[in-house]
């Protein structure tokens, strides 16, 4: 499970953080997670779409086809919004903690 740890031993034997972008094993040259979350998110928005398109032409009233549709999206504001409200905190942290460290 090579590149799948956040750490690695560095020199001096400390823990050093690895990189957000650093290639994962396994999963083909040059992919990195960056890569892997853009894949991941369209993948997710095909999917949605589809499911959409399905429900929309299915032989349900108009009323319910609107209904299911406004409670899908407020479902997935509710799951994804902190997620990646989360990630941005994450990383405005990270480059502050890389600024200071540069500081130094």
């Amino acid at each position: 499970m090579r590149g799948h740890s956040r750490w690695r031993i560095g020199p001096r034997h400390r823990l050093v953080g690895v990189r957000r972008s650093a290639v994962i094993a396994g999963a083909g040259a040059g992919a990195t997670l960056s890569d892997m979350r853009l894949h991941l998110v369209l993948t997710l928005v095909v999917l949605i779409v589809i499911a959409h398109i399905f429900l929309w032409r299915s032989d349900m009233p108009g009323h319910l086809k609107l209904t299911f549709t406004i409670l899908n999206a407020i479902g997935w504001t509710i799951v994804l919004a902190p997620i990646l409200l989360i990630d941005r905190w994450l990383d405005a942290i990270k480059s502050r903690n890389v600024d200071k460290k540069d500081d130094l």
